[in-house]
């Protein structure tokens, strides 16, 4: 059996469109490090959610960002947006259990 992935990313593209589309969603996306491979997901993260309606917001922070300071930004950031997404892998100095189990 063959798997048409584009077509089934489009039909769930324009689901999604009308779903969202003239809602005023709002997304947030957190990403620490800079790593070609990682921007470019998050690249894409905030393309698919802009075509869909939703608004993006990509928040950097450098490596040595302080983990807790790192999960204060994801609570300011969880007050006004719908979703926040964080972008793995973190670095290492970083707990990603801990970061993750703070957002809602």
């Amino acid at each position: 059996m063959l798997i048409d992935g584009k077509k089934i990313r489009d039909e769930i593209k324009e689901f999604l469109k009308g779903e969202f589309f003239n809602h005023s969603k709002k997304l947030t996306i957190i990403s620490v490090g800079d790593d070609n491979v990682k921007n470019k997901f998050t690249d894409l993260k905030k393309k698919f959610g802009e075509e869909i309606g939703v608004s993006v917001e990509v928040k950097k922070y450098e490596t040595e960002i302080l983990e807790d300071v790192l999960i204060d930004e994801i609570k300011k950031a969880d007050e006004y947006s719908d979703a926040v997404v964080v972008q793995l892998p973190l670095p290492r100095n970083i707990n990603t259990s801990r970061v993750l189990d703070c957002v809602s």
